[in-house]
This record gives structure tokens, sequence and C-alpha cells, in this order.
């Protein structure tokens, strides 16, 4: 397990948050946290502000951020008027997801709606 920060004396710490000292991982307790910033992890005996969590080594790492894929599948674009459609193609019109099940439509999906059934709700 990853080492998170030192302890550093008088720092707030609040209850869940975990530091080293040395290669030993120490868990504030959120009923004594106000003791936390106190108390060094590991030198007052049975300390009920630190519990020990056991050992670490190296760092915690940061996770990489997320990627955008710009061709992967999410909604699909707006119907625009007088674009040929083919049956299987999918238009939003605002949040609603339709889908053309006519062999071609160019009509709006609410025109005729037996053309465009609802296929999910879009993103709200």
């Amino acid at each position: 397990m990853g080492c998170p920060d030192e302890y550093v004396p008088g720092a707030e710490y609040a209850g869940g948050e975990k530091v080293a000292v040395g290669n030993l991982l120490y868990e504030c307790t959120a009923e004594f946290a106000a003791f936390c910033p106190l108390r060094t992890p590991g030198e007052v005996p049975e300390d009920e502000a630190w519990v020990s969590v056991g050992p670490c080594t190296g760092t915690i790492a940061p996770t990489a951020g997320p990627t955008f894929d710009p061709d992967a599948p999410g909604c699909p674009p707006e119907f625009v008027a007088g674009t040929p459609y083919a049956g299987g193609d999918k238009v939003a019109v605002g949040t609603i997801v339709y889908k053309c099940s006519a062999a071609a439509s160019a009509h709006r999906p609410i025109a005729i709606p037996e053309n465009w059934p609802t296929t999910t709700p879009g993103p709200s």
C-alpha cells in the first residue's frame, strides 16, 4: 500500500484522514479527531486519536485524469429538417432519442410518430 503524506504536528486532520510516520500508516479517528494535531501517531501507547492501519511503502500516486473520445457512442445528433434518414438512424429532439423505423424519412419525429418511435430518454 502506498504511503500518504507524512504527519505534520499541529496540522488539522479530519476523522478518517490517513498519514504516514516513516513506513507506518495511521488513520485519525472521527471520535478523537480534535487530538490528532496534538499527538504524533505511534508515540502515545493505545492512543485513541490515531489508529495504526499497517505498513506502507512509496507514495500514493494520483490516478490518471479522465479522457474523452469524440468517436465513442453517445447521444445521436439533433434532428435536422429536410435531411434524409434511413431506417435504423437515431436522432435527438431535445432530450428524447428517436430511431427511424421507416425505410426513409425526412419528417420531424413528432410529425409522423409511427416512423420514429422513442428509444430512450436522452441526457437530462
